[in-house]
């Protein structure tokens, strides 16, 4: 006997807001790498608002994914420094949505936005996409071993990129923002 199952995609509805950095308690064990956060970071948190279960509100919405950034050079320019999916919500393209969505709100406002990591799927999804502009900095060893693959002892590589966006981020950012 065969079994037939007919699987459809499930629709999320999240929310992205400001957050303490303190939030990152609940994510640092699921981060690839290290469980540390500058403490001067800008944090949001995604939400689930409602999937095909029902509608979440306020503080009942769950925790899905976690996001930071920290400053480059002053107030003009900002780097991606966590960014970490629950593992119930991995593989659905949350996480790169996520910080497109951060570097899309900073780009349109006349800031440059870059990305640094050793996640190789992340890396490689940037590198796949026209919104991201690979840095001279990108795909180079970064002299430490990978403490995530096993105890082997070969070097990271790091994907570094900058956020360039559609046309409408290039010329929004351009102008210095939508105001100026």
């Amino acid at each position: 006997a065969s079994l037939a199952v007919s699987l459809a995609p499930v629709a999320l509805r999240l929310k992205l807001e400001e957050c303490h950095y303190k939030v990152w308690e609940l994510f640092k064990k699921h981060h690839y790498l290290r469980g540390d956060i500058n403490p001067a970071a800008r944090c949001f948190v995604v939400r689930l608002i409602s999937d095909d279960e029902g509608d979440y509100e306020g503080d009942d919405a769950p925790v899905v994914a976690f996001t930071s950034r920290v400053s480059q050079f002053g107030n003009q320019a900002f780097r991606e420094h966590r960014t970490v999916v629950l593992p119930a919500y991995q593989a659905l393209g949350i996480g790169s949505r996520v910080a497109e969505t951060i570097a899309r709100a900073h780009v349109q406002q006349g800031k440059l936005w870059y990305s640094r990591t050793a996640h190789e799927r992340f890396g490689r999804s940037r590198e796949a996409s026209s919104q991201w502009m690979a840095s001279t900095f990108n795909k180079r060893a970064t002299g430490q071993a990978s403490s995530y693959l096993a105890g082997e002892a070969a070097e990271r590589v790091a994907y570094s990129h900058m956020f360039v966006g559609d046309e409408r981020d290039r010329e929004l950012f351009l102008r210095g923002g939508p105001s100026a």
